[in-house]
């Protein structure tokens, strides 16, 4: 007898009928299991991708904290840096000033001492 000779039979019929829906009924609830626990698992993925991305975000703030702190000194020494070169581009001004004064004073006081020795010792009393 086949398969299909065995299957007219009302209570075989009956009985592949009750077979097929318990295990149509088995892998349902067993996708639904699965499909349950599927979705569990990536609620939990999700939370704690969520608790990382927040503790990154605090991690982030800080550090931008860190960086516009930083941003501020080296503004601040910047501008300290400029300060000192224009006071040091003074400074070589009022002392190229001075040397030519110098040099100016020690060109007079050599004339000087020119005249002097020329006219002689006695020069200044007549």
């Amino acid at each position: 007898m086949s398969a299909a000779a065995s299957l007219r039979t009302p209570g075989r019929r009956a009985a592949a009928l009750g077979l097929a829906c318990a295990l149509v009924a088995a892998l349902a609830s067993r996708a639904a299991a699965d499909t349950a626990s599927d979705l569990a698992g990536a609620k939990a993925r999700l939370a704690s991708l969520t608790k990382r991305i927040a503790s990154e975000e605090q991690a982030a703030a800080r550090l931008q904290d860190q960086l516009a702190g930083t941003d501020a000194e080296v503004t601040t020494a910047e501008r300290k840096a400029d300060d000192i070169a224009a006071r040091l581009a003074t400074t070589e001004r009022e002392l190229a000033a001075a040397r030519a004064r110098y040099e100016a004073l020690r060109g007079q006081l050599n004339a000087l001492a020119r005249n002097a020795y020329i006219q002689g010792p006695l020069s200044g009393r007549s």
